[in-house]
């Protein structure tokens, strides 16, 4: 018999990253840049919302929204709340960047998540790799 209660375990996530409507060449790409770090695809925001509690991925890539534009702002929000970052793949830049410019959202995401302050520069340009 115990004498004292076993101490509950710490979660800790996977690190994956999340596309969300992007074509399946361009997430085969991202995949393969990224590998061996898994990648979920969903093909729209509602399932994204509802995966994103359980996987709590890194980065999330959104690609064309349609007519659910309105519903990136809460996304948006949700994602930070579950430690996630979310990149609009019109702000990213040309396609052939994608993936490499994924890979640095990674990296600069992840020393954030370990409590690493990285500041992130926006629009088209990468994240440098300044810690």
């Amino acid at each position: 018999m115990r004498d004292r209660p076993t101490p509950t375990r710490k979660n800790v996530a996977m690190p994956c990253l999340m596309v969300v409507g992007l074509s399946d060449d361009l997430a085969d790409a991202i995949a393969d840049q990224m590998s061996p770090i898994p990648l979920v695809r969903v093909s729209h925001l509602a399932a994204a919302s509802e995966r994103i509690l359980l996987t709590r991925p890194l980065v999330v890539v959104v690609g064309e929204l349609g007519a659910a534009k309105d519903d990136l702002e809460p996304f948006r929000e949700l994602a930070r709340a579950c430690g996630s970052e979310v990149a609009r793949l019109e702000d990213i830049g040309p396609i052939p960047e994608v993936p490499r410019y994924v890979e640095q959202l990674v990296i600069t995401f992840s020393r954030r998540r370990s409590g690493q302050f990285v500041a992130v520069e926006t629009k088209k340009t990468p994240p440098s790799r300044k810690g």
